[in-house]
């Protein structure tokens, strides 16, 4: 399967609307730098095997809710909504254009037609890092014989830290961090900070952002300027451990309400226009969610790296 999507990237796919009777229809699925996931499905007018896709665009009504289906590809579109048609009578093709709201690198279990909730989403922050002042890696040094028979032993543990946890309305929020590590020589780790919201039923994603902007907005307003979403994970039931070993893309963030950085801002993003689309991916059993705009620099991060080499040491990690 696919494990990212980058902007500009354009993607031949299998659309299906989810109903029987319905063929499927092929077309393009492009991530736009301006307005998010976009999908182009062209079709010859007045033909019965296209009667159902020139249905959606003559009546403006596209399927809410699309399965696309390619080449080590599975994607989810959710709140999908009709954004133009180009037509070229003489020929008698055309063009549809679909614009969705939130995207899902992974295919859903359930019914097909049901809504987008989820039970919990994990976002980055800028700042959030620094803010909190966790760490997910501890030391043990240690040394055994002596003269030139002396052995050191440097022991790493790499564990979650959980921060604060507080309940607001019917959510409930926590700050703690999260790690992922490469192969190769040495050992490489980062971590970074998430703000986690949660519900005990499953909510709509604007819902979890309704919280997840009030803490943010606290935030901002700690640091003295606006903050940026960098990227979301969701996690519920309904995406099963079936998503092990897809890993998250990252894009753009979304400005929290609270004014916008200027241009002399260190290490924080600027975001050019909000996009309209929820990009979701998957990590650790949770596909993730990255929100609006564009930025080329990351913050709100830590790294960690040892090399290899010395005598007797040896490394211990947990997850």
């Amino acid at each position: 399967m696919i494990k990212h999507l980058e902007v500009g990237s354009v993607l031949a796919a299998t659309f299906i609307d989810g109903i029987d009777e319905t063929p499927h229809v092929v077309g393009t699925l492009k991530l736009d730098d301006e307005r998010g996931v976009r999908v182009f499905i062209p079709f010859v007018q007045g033909s019965k095997e296209f009667e159902s896709v020139e249905d959606w665009f003559d009546g403006q009504n596209p399927p809410s809710h699309l399965s696309v289906i390619g080449n080590n590809l599975r994607i989810g579109l959710f709140g999908c909504g009709f954004s133009g048609l180009t037509s070229n009578t003489p020929h008698g093709t055309a063009e549809g254009h679909i614009d969705a709201e939130e995207a899902v690198l992974k295919e859903r279990d359930g019914e097909f037609s049901d809504p987008l909730r989820v039970k919990e989403v994990i976002s980055e922050i800028d700042g959030l890092y620094e803010w909190a002042r966790l760490k997910s890696v501890t030391t043990d040094h240690s040394t055994e014989g002596d003269g030139w028979s002396l052995t050191n032993t440097l022991a790493f543990t790499v564990k979650a830290a959980q921060g604060l946890i507080w309940r607001q309305g019917d959510a409930t929020l926590s700050v703690s961090t999260t790690f992922s590590g490469s192969s190769g020589r040495g050992i490489n780790l980062e971590e970074k900070a998430v703000l986690r919201s949660a519900f005990d039923l499953p909510r709509s994603f604007h819902e979890h952002l309704v919280e997840q902007r009030k803490f943010v907005t606290f935030l901002s307003l700690m640091f003295g300027t606006s903050l940026s979403f960098r990227g979301h994970r969701v996690r519920d039931d309904r995406y099963t451990t079936k998503t092990m070993g897809v890993r998250s893309w990252t894009i753009p963030p979304l400005s929290s309400s609270v004014g916008r950085p200027s241009a002399n801002t260190p290490n924080l993003c600027r975001p050019r226009r909000n996009w309209t689309t929820h990009l979701f991916g998957c990590l650790n059993f949770s596909p993730s969610l990255y929100l609006n705009g564009l930025t080329t620099t990351t913050s709100g991060r830590g790294s960690f790296c040892l090399s290899q080499g010395s005598t007797g040491c040896k490394r211990q990690c947990h997850s």
